[in-house]
């Protein structure tokens, strides 16, 4: 919600509170949308790192408006088709654990969940009860991909012990 700066920053996003001419400190409040999770119908895939992180972190760049992959996540893809025009027309967390979440999701087409949240090794997805995988949106954080248009409840659950044989945990 606020940034400190040692240096004057000027983005229409942000709102000078104080400014320490002593110091040459400066804090901001971030007066834009702080919504951590997002539907997104437009992805571009990387062939690794350091070029996706270039990408992240140009200036200007909206996460919000185009997912970045790694060439990586390539091998989840199966029959992916992604349309520009997919848009969340409803997106509402239903449930919340310590290592849970529900979320109802509503989409007019094909897209990616983000979470911006780490993507932890132990966490899984369900959309509608069936597995599914999750991608690794920018290099950190959790994707689901919602496959067609309509309502959907997207479960993910952090589950450290997976890779021991342990279930995925039914509410």
């Amino acid at each position: 919600s606020h940034i400190l700066s040692i240096r004057e920053i000027r983005h229409p996003d942000l709102k000078l509170l104080f400014q320490d001419a002593a110091s040459g400190v400066y804090l901001y409040r971030n007066q834009a949308d702080h919504a951590r999770e997002y539907f997104i119908s437009s992805a571009v895939v990387f062939s690794d790192w350091p070029n996706l992180k270039k990408m992240l972190m140009a200036p200007g760049f909206d996460p919000r408006k185009g997912l970045l992959l790694e060439n990586s996540e390539k091998a989840k893809f199966h029959n992916i088709r992604l349309s520009k025009d997919s848009k969340a027309v409803g997106l509402i967390r239903t449930g919340l654990e310590s290592d849970r979440e529900i979320w109802s999701v509503e989409t007019t087409g094909p897209g990616f969940l983000v979470l911006a949240s780490t993507l932890y090794p132990g966490w899984e997805a369900r959309i509608n009860g069936q597995k599914t995988p999750l991608f690794s949106a920018y290099g950190l954080f959790r994707a689901v991909w919602i496959p067609k248009a309509g309502k959907h409840d997207v479960e993910l659950c952090y589950n450290p012990y997976h890779k021991l044989g342990l279930p995925f945990p039914r509410g």
